[in-house]
């Protein structure tokens, strides 16, 4: 009997493991990294909103704005679970890596030049079987206000597409644009922009950069300096509607009155800019929230400290975030699982459960009763500038 249950176990676990080593043994997605971008995004984030849609058939040259490190592939193959990445080699050359990510391998400069003829080989005939890959044209991602220089990659892929097929295939701009990029549990926006029109006219590789250039700085935003930028920020927080319309708003300039009253405001009043909750259900959420964030400690404390640590830069904390907090959850969770088991029995792991999906969908309202709070203890006189400001930035030349 004990023979035949150990039998059957292992033909159960024989599927699992020939799927774990073929995930892991392949740079490219599988569905492994389909499920599992999928549960990070609804995890990690509290709203995903996608404006435009994607072709759901033939090939697709996708080219993105690149801001958030990882996270913005994890995001988009979340969106477009058919997409395939050009993705730096140095994230799938050991096999815990490939855990996280795929992607057809290529080189950056600064990673070491080594030759990418074979990879762009990968690339146009995953594109000539009816494909749709994802491209970064920046190479690397930055969080600063204005994009980085684009590289011809994209265009050149395009030009090899043509010059093998006839035709070009489609190429869809992409933005992307965090309500707070390191944060658990905010938001994002996926712009989708118009395929491409290509120009007919002068040198085709420079009329498809032109286009790509062009789709990228209209679906992105672009902003003087960081001040500009965190204002602009501030401004699509505190206001109703699409995120990106309302960052696009601010990309002429910024009143001068309210850049010196912003300049005048301390660091910690800025945050209080957004307009704190009328409700008190965030306050009254707060004891609920408590025992999951208790129980599940050292999942966001390894989360915290090793972003803390490792972390760069702001456009990589979000990786180091949901790769630590992955992992650290990976190994506490079964381990809190079973130990609410063995003390309460089968009540104390539905309990275990039902506080850990309150610590967190209670993320933002959290936030939210802080920001509330601050505002309560706030003077009077800094309660009047920030009344202020929140004035002049829903000037209507602006909102």
């Amino acid at each position: 009997m004990i023979k035949h249950k150990v039998s059957i176990g292992r033909m159960a676990l024989t599927p699992l493991v020939i799927f774990l080593v073929h995930s892991l043994s392949s740079t490219t997605g599988t569905a492994w990294h389909r499920l599992l971008h999928r549960c990070i995004c609804a995890v990690w984030f509290d709203r995903v909103i996608v404006t435009g849609s994607l072709p759901k058939e033939g090939p697709l040259l996708l080219v993105s704005c690149h801001r958030n490190g990882a996270v913005d592939g994890f995001l988009l193959h979340s969106v477009h679970p058919r997409l395939e990445f050009m993705i730096a080699g140095r994230l799938v050359r050991q096999w815990w890596l490939r855990v996280f990510f795929s992607g057809i391998p290529v080189e950056r400069p600064q990673d070491g030049k080594a030759d990418n003829s074979g990879s762009m080989a990968q690339c146009l005939q995953y594109l000539q079987h009816g494909g749709a890959l994802c491209v970064f044209p920046e190479g690397t991602s930055s969080l600063g206000p204005h994009h980085l220089p684009f590289h011809s990659g994209a265009a050149r892929l395009a030009l090899a597409f043509e010059e093998a097929t006839g035709r070009l295939p489609q190429i869809v701009p992409v933005g992307l644009h965090y309500e707070d990029p390191g944060h658990f549990r905010s938001r994002v926006e996926v712009t989708i922009g118009e395929p491409l029109e290509v120009s007919s006219e002068g040198r085709r590789l420079v009329a498809l950069k032109n286009a790509i250039n062009t789709g990228l700085l209209t679906v992105g935003t672009n902003f003087e300096d960081a001040l500009h930028q965190e204002i602009a920020e501030r401004a699509a927080s505190h206001t109703n509607g699409s995120r990106y319309h309302r960052l696009k708003a601010w990309e002429g300039s910024v009143p001068a009155e309210l850049s010196s009253r912003w300049q005048r405001l301390r660091h910690g009043s800025r945050e209080m800019v957004a307009e704190a909750p009328r409700s008190p259900l965030p306050l009254l959420l707060a004891p609920l929230a408590l025992p999951g964030y208790l129980l599940n400690a050292p999942v966001f404390m390894a989360a915290h400290v090793i972003a803390r640590r490792l972390a760069a830069g702001p456009n990589v904390v979000a990786l180091w975030k949901i790769l630590a907090g992955s992992a650290a959850a990976a190994l506490w969770m079964p381990l809190a699982l079973a130990g609410s088991v063995w003390a309460w029995g089968p009540k104390g792991a539905v309990a275990y459960a039902i506080s850990t999906v309150l610590a967190v969908r209670s993320r933002n309202p959290l936030r939210a009763a802080w920001r509330k709070l601050r505002w309560l203890l706030a003077s009077p006189a800094e309660r009047k500038q920030i009344r202020e400001i929140r004035a002049l930035l829903t000037q209507p030349n602006h909102a």
